[in-house]
């Protein structure tokens, strides 16, 4: 794939501060739009770059939930992270904004959204106002969101969540072991912790309690994770050009333009199988918890089914 996009680019950066002034004086160069349209947006500064187009910010008008997530390994050459903005609609997550970021600083995230916000309206002549974001457990996103869109309601992802417990369970050679055994008691034990982001909030801090006290018994974005996989499985090697990563998007880009295409047409995306089965359990569960109020056999249940893994 490499040997593919190899040819007509131009000559690789040596640096972050050049690969952005080569994007800059590039960017409306027919070999980085898409569609003969505008697919590169850099602010006056040229702290990052902005991939998106102005369908992606028409079509983000009919949604009402976001999801934000960054992938690191794959990010372009010289730049920390790849940020990438989701909607959700009909069943379908469809990536509609890319940020090719140098760092995770609370500053640097309120640009990104200023500069989101001011993008958009620019081609709608509406203002963003993002009323639900699922968005990972970083304090420094969470505060930069806040600040530019102070009403908007933030969701932590179970799915990040459910990974950076599961990244201290691996971590621990005693706690790993004991994960792994089904027949072990401080395995079940761990396992539970993996059903408290099903429980109704207000008693989320009692189901934690009951889980940490001394006694005889001892929700994601699934969608954008699923994107940042399939983007990883592009390129051999962590940091890849940005000339591939850019040609990358763009094919990815085609694929949005279908998705966005099919749910014009009110089309919806039907629930796979064994996600119909887990949503299914996790409601069986639920009812019989409502009955008979036991929450460690609640958590259990739930645990059971969604642990971490490795990705």
């Amino acid at each position: 794939m490499y040997m593919a996009r190899r040819k007509n680019v131009p000559i690789y950066p040596k640096s972050f501060d050049e690969a952005i002034d080569k994007i800059w004086e590039m960017q409306n160069d027919d070999i980085f739009k898409f569609n003969n349209k505008k697919f590169i947006h850099i602010p006056m500064n040229k702290s990052f770059i902005c991939i998106t187009t102005e369908d992606n910010l028409n079509f983000m008008s009919s949604c009402t939930e976001y999801f934000s997530d960054g992938t690191f390994q794959f990010a372009p050459n010289f730049f920390m992270q790849m940020y990438t903005v989701h909607c959700f609609k009909n069943g379908f997550y469809l990536p509609v904004i890319f940020i090719f970021l140098k760092d995770k600083f609370k500053q640097t995230y309120i640009e990104m959204w200023k500069f989101i916000k001011e993008l958009y309206l620019q081609h709608t002549s509406q203002t963003l106002n993002l009323c639900k974001l699922h968005i990972d457990f970083e304090i420094g996103a969470h505060e930069a969101v806040r600040e530019v869109f102070p009403n908007v309601q933030l969701i932590g992802c179970r799915f990040h969540l459910s990974q950076s417990w599961w990244r201290y369970i691996n971590a621990n050679k005693k706690l790993r072991t004991a994960y792994s055994d089904d027949k072990s008691l401080l395995g079940k034990w761990l396992k539970m912790f993996f059903g408290l982001p099903f429980l109704p909030y207000q008693i989320v801090e009692d189901g934690f309690v009951e889980l940490v006290e001394p006694s005889i018994n001892k929700r994601t974005t699934n969608g954008p994770e699923s994107f940042h996989r399939t983007f990883n499985a592009q390129f051999y090697s962590s940091h890849p050009p940005i000339y591939f990563v850019l040609e990358a998007l763009k094919e990815m880009q085609a694929e949005t333009n279908i998705k966005i295409s099919t749910i014009q047409k009110n089309i919806s995306k039907a629930i796979p199988s064994k996600d119909m089965q887990k949503m299914n359990h996790v409601i069986k569960l639920y009812d019989q918890f409502k009955i008979d109020g036991n929450i460690l056999i609640f958590l259990s249940g739930t645990g059971y089914r969604y642990q971490g893994f490795n990705l």
